[in-house]
């Protein structure tokens, strides 16, 4: 398999890999970018941007044949992945969003397996009118800590999930829920007491 790596890079201007081709992995991890450009690229295994810096981000209509993994990243500006499609799992978890950033765009995406955004700290994201055949993982008992920016708004709009995954504090204060739809409450053995599924029933309202 084809593999282009970037890892540990420190790359002050443009990454421009739009409408790349890659038969395997691409490998951004313990890097430093200021601007990738992925709009239209086709990655048959997985993207790796973990443990990096990055100030944009744009996914525009990729696809990702495996796992996309930005995780215990920090974005300074933009992150745009607009009718991507993941093969696998996307994972966010322990994203760091600077204050002040724009909202994370998520539209009208496809995630074949899981989303996971937990450990976190965001600012808005947008999930509108995307498909997560999996979980959304916001949080379960050994994952407590994802937090928000203060004025920050989750949209699911028209978004679809296999099944929710949280706990009871850690969503943020705003919440955009028109035509949400989801399977099923909890769904892993390590949720502990504050399982969703077993949250009283007024807590919802």
């Amino acid at each position: 398999d084809q593999v282009l790596s970037f890892n540990k890079s420190k790359l002050s201007g443009k990454l421009i890999l739009e409408s790349l081709r890659l038969g395997g992995d691409l490998h951004m991890s313990n890097a430093t970018i200021t601007q990738v450009n992925l709009r239209a690229a086709r990655i048959d295994d997985g993207i790796w941007m973990n443990d990096s810096e990055f100030k944009e981000i744009d996914l525009t209509s990729a696809k990702v044949g495996g796992d996309l993994v930005l995780s215990n990243s920090r974005l300074l500006q933009q992150l745009i992945m607009e009718n991507v499609r993941v093969g696998n799992t996307l994972s966010l978890r322990g994203l760091q969003v600077k204050q002040g950033s724009l909202p994370i765009q998520i539209v009208f995406a496809e995630v074949a397996s899981s989303l996971f955004i937990e450990d976190g700290m965001l600012g808005s994201l947008d999930l509108s009118g995307t498909k997560i055949r999996g979980v959304f993982f916001l949080g379960w008992e050994d994952h407590t800590s994802l937090k928000w920016h203060s004025d920050s708004k989750l949209t699911l709009r028209n978004t679809e999930v296999g099944a929710i995954q949280d706990l009871a504090n850690i969503w943020p204060d705003k919440l955009e829920l028109t035509g949400f739809t989801y399977a099923h409450l909890g769904g892993i053995d390590t949720a502990g007491t504050d399982d969703p599924a077993n949250r009283e029933t007024n807590w919802y309202q």
